[in-house]
């Protein structure tokens, strides 16, 4: 299994950030990574960012989910940048 650190930029974009997560949900490489949900706006990546944790729970997925708006900070040690 994966460990490593995947960030999505753009994450509270309701038309691409779900649809991103379920893939990477789908991958048996990634299991146990962390997935960086990163937007500038906080309202939008507050609701992706409580259904992704919802998703992450429902489907016994073992993925660290993390959100900030602070793209210094989401980028810090990234094996993987994905712009939404």
């Amino acid at each position: 299994m994966g460990n490593y650190r995947i960030v999505l930029i753009g994450a509270g974009s309701t038309s691409f950030g779900p649809s991103m997560l379920t893939d990477i949900f789908l991958s048996n490489i990634l299991q146990g990574s962390t997935i960086v949900l990163h937007d500038i706006d906080k309202k939008k990546l507050e609701i992706i960012y409580e259904l992704i944790i919802n998703e992450n729970e429902k489907l016994g997925k073992n993925f660290t989910i993390e959100h900030t708006t602070n793209r210094q900070k989401a980028l810090e040690n990234a094996n993987f940048v994905i712009i939404l």
